[in-house]
């Protein structure tokens, strides 16, 4: 299960770039709301900070289409070859 939560209804609550404009008992309330039952349901939490648009929008590219479908045909090769073909057309795999 996964979950995201923002930490007031703004959503800006301990945000360094721009101010919680909720009450401080507004914030209050809106944490009880989601504590208890549902927190005991949840084993790992993590604040996410904010990052800066620039950062992940910048001119760097990622994996071009050609080469992930090179990598694709190549991970499939090796597995024709380590999988026994018994496993493959029982479905085990």
């Amino acid at each position: 299960m996964s979950d995201c939560v923002y930490p007031c209804p703004c959503g800006f609550y301990g945000d360094t770039q721009k101010p919680c404009t909720c009450a401080q008992a507004m914030v209050t309330k809106y944490q009880k709301r989601i504590s208890g039952p549902l927190l005991d349901r949840i084993d790992i939490q993590i604040e996410v900070p904010r990052i800066d648009y620039e950062k992940i929008s910048g001119d760097r590219m990622g994996e071009t289409s050609e080469s992930i479908r090179k990598h694709r045909f190549n991970l499939r090769e090796i597995y024709k070859r380590n999988v026994p073909q018994s496993t493959k057309e029982d479905g085990i795999v």
